[in-house]
């Protein structure tokens, strides 16, 4: 059934036709009959228009308005072509935030708001009816007027690290045993702080960087040795603390950011970009060792003065891209990044008198990162959003140099096999955009 023929449209038409002919100004432009069937037909349009669009088309902003000829007192906007680049028209914002507006044939159906700080309108899009809506979000973007926008993060959350390095019995790394000692840190738990700051010029070009320290309060380590290859015949090893250290993140980067096309039949999104991005970054990691207790042999604790300590350094370019999508209030990111790193590592064997102190061994070796991050924002006002983020690394190292110092004044080269760094973290925090 067509909506023209629903009972309701028959009444709204005896009214409009009331409200037409006592109104002295429409008494006035439609002296004819024909004419005020014109302006009935064109009411009808609008209000098939409002049962239509199932309320997405108010009837404040298409009937109440009436036309967009000026002897309406409606101001007319027509030219549908003054769009740049980004989805913005020029004129829709000199005169003021408008919600939505329709074209067609003979008329212009206009709703001009009050100019209110709703942030930025994205994109528009045809609807059936051959129409044009101007839809608004928040997004990262939200001063459109703006040729810099910056944004400064503050987080903070929980992180949990694994950490665990090998080495071999000679240079080569064939002789036998084939790994002659490993050290395993498990289950590090932190607090982590982090800030970051992002800049964005012209829409495009876009600069970032990030620093986050992490204290460790709780982990375990443990220190075997074998002669045997393949982690056999196991002739030491130690289970002690290691709820002490710290770890230590910075990057920089920028690049290039570019605004994808959405299809609502696949992307539940008003804006979607893609930025592909490069920089440079370094990634510590301080361990302590303490309360020592030998397990094998079956020695024991070895008393307060323990305190051996580890350090190791991931540094070097890195390469990515950052995926960015924007509904409404919410705003959500996918990052990815590929390190190449050299990797350093240094440590002070505190009990070993035969070792060099406080440089007692150090590590030297080709390294490669997987960096993920996915975050989720609400915004709360449009300077402010309320962030989540989840943020996975995963590190490794390997056929490098383990260079032992002796407290004689010498020093040997043998091979580290590898090095492995795994961290999660979860973090709550503010973002405030400029």
């Amino acid at each position: 059934m067509r909506l023209r023929n629903h009972p309701v449209f028959f009444f709204l038409a005896i009214l409009i036709g009331l409200s037409v002919g006592s109104n002295p100004v429409y008494a006035r432009q439609a002296s004819t009959d024909a004419e005020r069937q014109a302006i009935m037909d064109r009411e009808m349009d609008c209000i098939a228009k409002n049962f239509e669009s199932g309320g997405r088309v108010s009837w404040k902003n298409t009937c109440s308005s009436q036309h967009s000829s000026s002897q309406y007192g409606v101001e007319e906007f027509d030219d549908t072509s003054n769009y740049n680049d980004d989805g913005y028209s020029d004129y829709a914002q000199e005169k003021g935030a408008f919600s939505t507006y329709y074209q067609d044939e003979s008329a212009v159906y206009t709703d001009w708001g009050a100019k209110k700080d709703y942030g930025r309108f994205d994109s528009y899009e045809e609807n059936l009816n051959n129409s044009k809506s101007l839809h608004y979000s928040y997004g990262k973007d939200s001063k459109p007027g703006r040729f810099l926008q910056a944004d400064l993060r503050l987080m903070g959350g929980w992180r949990w690290d694994d950490f665990n390095w090998n080495i071999a019995s000679d240079i080569t790394g064939t002789a036998t045993p084939n790994i002659l000692s490993e050290l395993t840190w498990s289950d590090l738990k932190m607090t982590q702080l982090a800030a970051e700051s992002n800049i964005v010029l012209g829409n495009r070009f876009v600069f970032d960087g990030m620093f986050s320290y992490a204290d460790i309060y709780k982990g375990d380590n443990q220190d075997s040795d074998y002669l045997g290859d393949d982690r056999t015949l196991e002739f030491s090893r130690s289970n002690n603390n290691s709820s002490d250290g710290e770890a230590m993140d910075w990057s920089v980067g920028g690049g290039l950011r570019f605004y994808l096309k959405t299809n609502e039949d696949l992307f539940a999104v008003d804006k979607l970009s893609l930025t592909v991005l490069g920089g440079y970054s370094k990634h510590e990691l301080n361990l302590i060792i303490t309360e020592g207790f030998q397990t094998i042999p079956a020695w024991g604790a070895f008393g307060p003065t323990l305190h051996t300590s580890y350090w190791a350094e991931w540094e070097g370019p890195w390469l990515g891209f950052e995926v960015e999508g924007a509904k409404d209030k919410l705003f959500g990111t996918f990052r990815f990044a590929y390190h190449w790193a050299d990797y350093y590592g240094s440590a002070n064997w505190n009990l070993r008198p035969d070792f060099r102190h406080p440089k007692s061994f150090e590590h030297i070796a080709d390294g490669m990162g997987l960096v993920f991050n996915l975050g989720a924002s609400y915004h709360l006002t449009d300077d402010f959003t309320l962030d989540l983020r989840a943020d996975i690394q995963q590190w490794e190292a390997s056929k490098g140099i383990d260079r032992t110092f002796f407290s004689d004044g010498t020093s040997s080269d043998i091979r580290l096999n590898q090095v492995n760094w795994e961290s999660k973290a979860f973090m709550l925090g503010s973002t405030y955009h400029f």
